[in-house]
């Protein structure tokens, strides 16, 4: 059944995805990267990162010259922003494919591609566009690569070609996030052997190194110019800030052990709980399968797959150690977790109506949750959005509950689209509305130019998407600048009523209710409560004050 249902689904699915270039780039990061790869687009400078006014050392250069030469070829603008983390997206699900063909079957990668494709927090990342879009490409296919070389190697078969594009791919995830996104191909490279107590190797496996240091020399070259040729800049309050040592230490591990400039709490077990909701709705089965391998342990049954687990689960295990973290870790594993979900479905002989009747009620729980979202929120049409979505769970539900694992299957891929599209086209949009920056930038857009600020206040949309650069100034930097000129300043109407009171000559631009939207409270959900936790921003043009007379 599932085959021929295969490509409707796999295009329906892709469409899902494909929508998700459309619509404001949410706040933080998502805003942030495409500002600072529109200043590489527009200045030239393919070296020096830069956010607003300030050289920017936080995240490796790969994803920003990636952005920045989609906007030299589309233009700037939000599509041409989500273009290249779509495009390695794409690439990651046809690295999921050919991976789980090389080490399963054809049913088992129709089922693998399908939740990777539906997968809660993938979908999210392809509009909320992170490091870890580009990711999912590249170490799929790193991992890919070096499981098709090992495979060689064991078989005496050409391995060369495999494992230079092994190094590679693994590279340039290192150039979009940092070193730790090696361990997933050295543990792939290593551990299947180690287990199986076959020939490691090693001396082939070593030339990964010269080809990942090849591939890395841009982006520790591009460093070295911008941080360790300048000693004299200030970079996190400090002189002599190695961007090399950053790009090697400070970026991962200092995170890891907790000692950087950008510090977390960490929890154990909040990747347990995160996977639930994030690998939406495979979070359940990878707990069945996980359960399913542990027993077979217990009875020192084989595993026909060591490399996706070997992919997957060191990477957890470092999170989950790691003080520093953020539900968008795990994205990276998602295609490894849905290989390993896929191989025991397909293996499934037992209690189908109990793994069926658990999907119903992943299902209809997340139909029930976006509900009460859309209700909650006071979504426009609301009551519209609530009686389709309620009639698509029950359909679902009630066409494909039988239990077989391809009815089980298509009906959490059907849910899983109905799920996402709720909150990524219908709630998002209507929250996103109180992300104003974009709305802001509109405004001002349509003014003659002027010196642009932010005072003391943080919006990423607005800088990017404002037509002149903009700068992100204290109040002192106001009150040094204001004589050498007219400034057009965003700001929050408070602070500005107070230089108001003062004497400072504003005219006012325009107001704005806002929120921080990607980081919704209880209270800002609940329409009948939202006012009460917004801001008031305003935009207006600022005069020296004049001397009384």
């Amino acid at each position: 059944m599932l085959e021929r249902w295969w490509r409707p689904l796999l295009v329906l699915c892709a469409g899902l995805h494909v929508a998700t270039l459309f619509g404001e780039l949410p706040e933080p990061d998502a805003a942030l990267y495409a500002s600072i790869a529109r200043r590489i687009a527009t200045s030239g400078d393919w070296i020096n990162l830069f956010a607003y006014n300030v050289e920017w050392l936080d995240k490796p250069h790969f994803p920003f010259w990636c952005t920045a030469l989609s906007f030299k070829l589309f233009g700037v603008g939000v599509v041409s922003a989500r273009i290249p983390a779509l495009l390695f997206f794409g690439l990651g699900v046809f690295a999921t494919w050919k991976l789980a063909l090389l080490t399963h079957s054809h049913a088992v990668a129709r089922i693998a591609v399908l939740a990777v494709l539906t997968s809660f927090h993938l979908v999210l990342s392809n509009a909320d566009v992170r490091a870890e879009a580009f990711l999912v490409g590249l170490l799929t296919t790193a991992v890919w690569l070096t499981v098709r070389a090992s495979k060689a190697m064991q078989s005496n078969a050409p391995w060369l070609a495999s494992l230079i594009g092994a190094g590679v791919f693994t590279a340039l995830a290192m150039m979009t996030k940092g070193p730790f996104l090696a361990l997933p191909v050295v543990c792939t490279a290593l551990l299947p052997s180690l287990f199986r107590r076959e020939r490691l190797f090693l001396a082939r496996w070593a030339l990964l190194v010269p080809i990942v240091f090849i591939t890395l020399l841009p982006e520790l070259i591009a460093l070295w110019l911008q941080f360790d040729a300048h000693p004299e800049k200030v970079i996190f309050e400090r002189t002599n800030v190695s961007g090399v040592r950053w790009f090697l230490w400070d970026s991962q591990f200092s995170r890891f052990v907790n000692d950087g400039p950008i510090r977390g709490k960490g929890d154990p077990t909040f990747f347990f709980h995160t996977v639930l909701w994030a690998f939406l709705p495979w979070g359940l089965l990878l707990y069945a399968a996980v359960g399913a391998r542990v027993l077979e342990l217990k009875r020192r049954v084989a595993v026909a797959d060591p490399w996706s687990w070997a992919a997957s689960v060191p990477m957890v295990l470092v999170f989950s150690a790691s003080r520093f973290q953020l539900p968008h870790y795990l994205n990276v594993v998602f295609p490894f977790f849905a290989i390993i979900v896929a191989s025991w479905l397909v293996s499934v002989r037992e209690r189908l109506q109990l793994v069926s009747l658990m999907q119903t009620i992943v299902l209809l729980g997340g139909s029930a949750a976006m509900t009460w979202l859309v209700w909650t929120f006071a979504v426009p049409h609301a009551l519209l959005f609530f009686a389709l979505l309620l009639v698509g769970a029950v359909v679902i539900a009630g066409v494909f509950f039988a239990p077989q694992v391809d009815r089980i299957v298509i009906r959490s891929v059907l849910g899983a689209v109905l799920i996402v599209s709720v909150f990524q086209f219908v709630y998002l949009p209507a929250a996103l509305r109180f992300q104003v920056g974009g709305e802001v930038a509109r405004v001002a857009n349509q003014l003659p130019p002027m010196r642009t600020v932010m005072l003391e206040l943080s919006s990423h949309a607005f800088a990017f998407e404002l037509h002149e650069s903009v700068m992100w100034w204290t109040e002192t930097d106001f009150r040094n600048e204001l004589p050498k000129g007219p400034i057009r300043v965003l700001a929050q109407q408070s602070r500005l009523d107070a230089l108001r009171a003062e004497g400072v000559s504003l005219t006012s631009r325009g107001t704005f209710r806002s929120f921080h939207a990607s980081k919704p409270t209880l209270t800002f959900i609940d329409a009948s409560r939202r006012e009460s936790v917004l801001e008031i921003w305003e935009l207006a043009e600022a005069q020296q004050p004049q001397p009384q007379k």
